[in-house]
């Protein structure tokens, strides 16, 4: 069999030329040993991050509440607002139809395509 040597330092190491083959092949493991102990957690945290009602991020979105919860949330919504009944007849009517509404006490209507582009006849916002 072949042999190699390196000198190092006043040292010389004598190696069998297969020997570089392996420790290159470890050292190649060990670094995507570690990128794959890196990428593992990382992918976990996005995937619960991420699935929360099954709206890919959307916590808010269209069809992420049942008609039960539509109460719930316009009341929260509409706490702030000095007109709390038309707030939350609004409110309730949108979201009974997009099942939806979304966060905050005013604004985010982006988060629900359905409750945002809900017009009056006069062109202006239906949903609160």
């Amino acid at each position: 069999m072949p042999k190699s040597s390196i000198n190092w330092r006043g040292y010389e190491f004598v190696f069998l030329e297969n020997t570089f083959n392996i420790i290159r092949f470890w050292y190649r493991l060990r670094i995507l040993g570690s990128y794959v102990i890196l990428i593992i957690p990382i992918s976990i945290i996005f995937f619960f991050k991420f699935r929360v009602n099954g709206q890919g991020g959307q916590k808010n979105g269209q069809g992420s509440l049942q008609s039960s919860q539509c109460p719930e949330q316009c009341s929260r919504r509409c706490s702030q607002t000095r007109y709390k009944k038309p707030c939350m007849f609004f409110c309730l009517k949108c979201c009974r139809a997009c099942l939806c509404v979304p966060s905050g006490y005013y604004g985010n209507k982006g988060e629900c395509p359905c409750y945002n582009n809900w017009k009056t006849k006069r062109g202006g916002p239906k949903c609160p």
